[in-house]
């Protein structure tokens, strides 16, 4: 049986590991993990590694439009 995340599952999955808030643009990273797109920028500036797995990763971030909407959805109030 497949268990479905509970909203305190759902809500630690808005929070940007690296900036500790709720993400405003989320992007994912070429390490596979998803950060706000000001912090994973602010971060790969001076940096050329995974800040969660330290393993070297390419600039590229592609924007998870999923996680956007579910956050906008949860958070209708919320900056965009």
């Amino acid at each position: 049986r497949i268990k479905r995340p509970g909203i305190r599952e759902l809500v630690i999955s808005f929070i940007c590991p690296l900036s500790n808030l709720v993400m405003i643009d989320p992007v994912i990273a070429m390490d596979g993990y998803t950060y706000d797109r000001r912090a994973i920028e602010g971060y790969l500036r001076s940096h050329s590694s995974s800040p969660l797995t330290g393993a070297t990763i390419q600039r590229l971030l592609i924007p998870n439009i999923n996680l956007k909407q579910q956050i906008e959805k949860y958070y209708p109030n919320a900056p965009k």
